[in-house]
């Protein structure tokens, strides 16, 4: 059965060029920006092919199967060929119409195309590995595409292409700015650099990204632990003051700080391969940072942060989260500061 479906797995943009002919497109992801890119260039292609009808529909929560089925049996006199793009904005209306999912394969031929869209799917592989054990299928060719989010090489050359396409440069600074706090949300970075393409300025920096995002407190925040481990006191205190005078998501800000440290720590232990490097989604230039900071730090007292980040996290969602923040959440952050004193 598998020898019939495609499963080869697409983490970039890019459309392989095949001789298969692929009667259907299962795309899987969490960002919008990136599913929607693929399938773009999906179009072009079968539009070369005549398939020049085009037929979305989204599942909400109680589809015309009916009507959906119809569309499949049903030819414009028009056009002899065409696509069906079905969109599941949530996995948990693929669970529930799986059967029906069974069915649209069953009808498809030479001269129907169906892409299925699903959204909002952060572990790609484990749910394609359960969508292939849930189509049936013995006589279709399938193919399955990952938008997997974007590890820093990657981003980094998806930002400077996009980049590139507006007509805009971009320094480093910026390059790592953005890929940490937007390469899970392409969608929103790039509408971030089309409004500074029509501003005609064409250097992207941060200070740009200060005016356009409105995030002065994100990039701020970026900073605080490279100021706690190089013992920066007073500038750390300053910086969770801000995050504090803000309002900034106390689970953000913790989920954050233990990525980061967790990769600090596999750095220190000397096991941070590069597959690992690219998983972790950690920029290089934190990286470099981290391998300056190595000699000052001990494992000891990063087993010790990682602790009270931990106890933390418990606080917050075994407590109220507005009363854990109003009297104690700030004043375990400040612990960390003098933690690495």
């Amino acid at each position: 059965m598998l020898g019939l479906i495609n499963l080869k797995k697409n983490s970039d943009l890019n459309l392989n060029k095949t001789n298969t002919k692929y009667l259907c497109y299962i795309i899987i992801g969490s960002d919008f920006y990136h599913i929607k890119e693929y399938i773009k260039k999906l179009f072009l292609i079968l539009h070369k092919q005549q398939y020049k009808e085009h037929i979305t529909i989204i599942i909400d929560a109680n589809p015309n199967w009916t009507q959906i089925f119809t569309k499949f049996c049903c030819l414009n006199l028009f056009f002899t060929k065409k696509i069906i793009n079905i969109i599941f904005l949530n996995k948990s209306d693929v669970t529930k119409h799986i059967k029906y999912i069974q069915k649209l394969l069953l009808f498809l031929h030479d001269k129907i195309i169906l892409i299925i869209e699903i959204h909002n799917i952060m572990k790609c592989d484990i749910y394609k590995k359960y969508m292939i054990n849930n189509l049936n299928i013995i006589s279709l060719c399938i193919k399955f595409i990952l938008c997997v989010t974007l590890n820093y090489t990657q981003f980094k050359k998806w930002l400077i292409s996009r980049c590139k396409t507006l007509t805009l440069n971009i320094n480093h600074d910026a390059i790592d700015l953005m890929y940490t706090f937007y390469n899970k949300n392409l969608s929103l970075l790039n509408q971030i650099l089309l409004n500074i393409n029509l501003s005609q300025k064409k250097l992207v920096t941060v200070k740009q990204l200060t005016f356009y995002t409105n995030t002065f407190i994100l990039i701020k925040y970026d900073n605080l632990l490279d100021t706690i481990l190089t013992k920066q006191v007073y500038k750390s205190l300053c910086i969770i003051h801000k995050i504090k005078l803000y309002k900034y998501n106390p689970i953000f800000i913790i989920k954050n700080l233990s990525h980061d440290i967790v990769c600090l720590m596999l750095i220190k232990k000397n096991i941070m391969n590069n597959n690992l490097f690219n998983n972790l989604y950690i920029s290089q230039h934190k990286y470099n940072t981290f391998i300056q900071l190595l000699p000052t730090i001990t494992i000891e007292k990063i087993y010790l942060c990682i602790k009270l980040l931990s106890v933390m996290e418990i606080n917050i969602k075994n407590n109220n989260i507005n009363l854990y923040c109003e009297r104690s959440f700030w004043i375990d952050l400040e612990k960390l500061v003098f933690l690495f004193i």
